[in-house]
């Protein structure tokens, strides 16, 4: 993987309901560079270490978390990283 590669992580916390989530998730969160909020928990990263952060505090706050790498975006076409087939999944934490 390259290091200006776009990526999708997707997480949720069995059971949280909105407003649920962990004050603590939050605050690490609004330090991270390179996340941007899209969906209520999923998230546009837009390198390989803050997709790598995202997942570790996803994972140390019980969350299930996957990561996809964008490879192109499905609307223009625009090829957006290295990875070899859309949709890569990139690490995937029950």
């Amino acid at each position: 993987m390259v290091e200006d590669a776009t990526f999708i992580v997707i997480m949720d916390l069995d059971g949280a309901k909105s407003g649920g989530m962990p004050r603590a998730f939050y605050r690490a969160l609004e330090k991270l560079q390179g996340a941007t909020r899209i969906q209520k928990s999923v998230y546009l990263v837009t390198s390989v270490s803050a997709m790598k952060e995202l997942v570790d505090l996803g994972r140390g706050c019980g969350f299930s978390v996957q990561a996809f790498e964008v490879v192109k975006d499905a609307l223009t076409g625009e090829k957006k990283g290295k990875g070899e087939a859309l949709g890569q999944l990139i690490v995937s934490y029950p």
